[in-house]
């Protein structure tokens, strides 16, 4: 018995004591709240890892979703094609690519579908160039005359009043323009202007500019042959057939402008009076004076020009600007 209970005691003494001293000594405290600290920390910095790791996954969304607006209106258009070498050929390819296109909208379309019968019209615009660009050995001149039925019907739903216009040039940069709606016809077209240049603001932008007293428009480029990313413009010009007169885009310092500058500010837009079009970008121009146009001219420092109609019934206008006087 005496050597069990000192073994006991032994125990006590050496293993349990020490034990329970350790436990409520400071050390101890110490320790846990080190402990429970970093686990805090650990926690804080999965959190941290965990949030980041979602914004970054945000902010991939919103890029991904800015891009995709900005090349909305570009969708199901043909791809560039780099190794066309005249300006013909550049014709014919978009021609042949859109018609297929086209024939899918068709398919689909909606008349009561504003925005779906413009974007048809885009394409018939660049089909409808010159009945050459189609293979007229397989059915081609049927084929362009079948596009000019269909669009009869789309024009007349559209109308005249349309403030959106719409281009090719020879060498295939497609424009769009947003005109200024500052007429009580436009209002039908406000939701598609929205859409079109995905901006709710964009219709008390451009009235606000012509309160500020600027005729304005919003012009968007792409290269669908080249695929340049920059296209140089040498000006642009508004015809009105009521009266026979062209204006031309003025250049303006923004320093004497405190009105414009004060537009542009609230509505987070800019203004830059050189003609360099960054591709699927919007760019403003303004006019001094002008009225709603018949047509617009932009011409490129390349030469070539495109014609824009904002409708393409009765619309097959050569492409140099000589022809158009």
């Amino acid at each position: 018995m005496r050597i069990k209970y000192g073994v006991i005691m032994v125990i006590i003494i050496f293993v349990v004591l020490p034990i329970y001293f350790f436990m409520i000594s400071p050390y101890s405290n110490e320790n846990n709240i080190i402990t429970e600290n970093e686990r805090i920390k650990n926690d804080s910095n999965l959190s941290n890892i965990k949030n980041t790791n979602r914004t970054e996954q945000i902010k991939e969304t919103i890029d991904l979703r800015s891009n995709n607006q900005n090349k909305q209106i570009l969708n199901n258009f043909p791809n560039p094609e780099k190794k066309i070498t005249n300006p013909s050929a550049a014709e014919s390819y978009l021609a042949q690519n859109l018609l297929t296109l086209y024939k899918k909208d068709i398919e689909q379309i909606d008349y009561n579908n504003q925005y779906k019968l413009i974007m048809a019209s885009i394409k018939a615009r660049g089909i409808l160039l010159d009945p050459h660009n189609l293979d007229l050995n397989h059915n081609g001149l049927d084929q362009w005359n079948w596009v000019v039925d269909k669009q009869k019907n789309i024009d007349q739903i559209i109308g005249n009043s349309s403030p959106v216009f719409y281009g090719f040039s020879r060498w295939g940069t497609l424009f769009i323009a947003i005109v200024q709606p500052t007429q009580e016809k436009h209002e039908a077209f406000f939701e598609t202007i929205k859409k079109i240049r995905n901006d709710d603001q964009e219709v008390k932008f451009l009235q606000e500019l012509a309160d500020a007293g600027y005729y304005a428009m919003d012009i968007y480029a792409v290269d669908l042959i080249k695929g340049r990313k920059k296209i140089d413009v040498k000006e642009v010009y508004i015809h009105d057939k009521n009266d026979d007169n062209e204006y031309i885009s003025t250049h303006i310092n923004l320093k004497d402008e405190p009105l414009l500058q004060n537009v542009l500010e609230r509505y987070d837009r800019s203004y830059n009076p050189d003609r360099v079009m960054e591709e699927r970008e919007w760019k403003l121009f303004l006019f001094d004076e002008a009225k709603f146009p018949s047509y617009i001219i932009v011409e490129m420092m390349d030469g070539f020009t495109a014609v824009l109609v904002n409708t393409n019934e009765g619309r097959t206008f050569h492409l140099k600007r000589e022809h158009l006087r």
